[in-house]
């Protein structure tokens, strides 16, 4: 969903809430996104949209957890509903909706080549003609 608005003022006026924090706040210090060990970045909070459900738009910075908690169902998001990808099989088809607008002009992202806008690294792992050769070889497979 495409974040609309994000109105933390009910948040902010909690006895013992310290600041309420979005992308926006963090955009400052270049710090709203981070590099991820798969040579990606990634938002730390939604910037603009979520990409994924239960994704973190806000954090509160308050006294103990339990005023945190009660201060997060305080800040209230509007959203612009987008379609969404729910089958993994089917996100690189050549109709799915793209997830990720920041890196949809890149042709590599993350560890190499992308095949589609919804790709962003392919992970290769072990030696495939290897692994062949041994269950080629195998006295039993099942």
């Amino acid at each position: 969903a495409r974040i609309k608005a994000i109105n933390k003022e009910k948040a902010l006026a909690l006895p013992g809430v310290l600041a309420v924090l979005t992308a926006d706040d963090l955009k400052p210090l270049n710090l709203h996104w981070m590099p991820t060990l798969a040579g990606d970045v990634q938002a730390v909070l939604a910037d603009e949209k979520g990409g994924f459900q239960m994704q973190e738009i806000a954090m509160v910075i308050a006294e103990n957890r339990h005023i945190a908690y009660d201060a997060i169902d305080m800040v209230a998001v509007e959203y612009e509903a987008l379609p969404a990808i729910v089958n993994p099989h089917k996100a690189m088809d050549a109709d799915a909706p793209i997830i990720r607008e920041d890196i949809a002009d890149k042709d590599e992202a993350g560890q190499g080549k992308r095949s589609h806008n919804n790709h962003i690294f392919t992970w290769d792992a072990g030696d495939k003609n290897a692994t062949d050769a041994v269950f080629e070889n195998a006295e039993v497979t099942a």
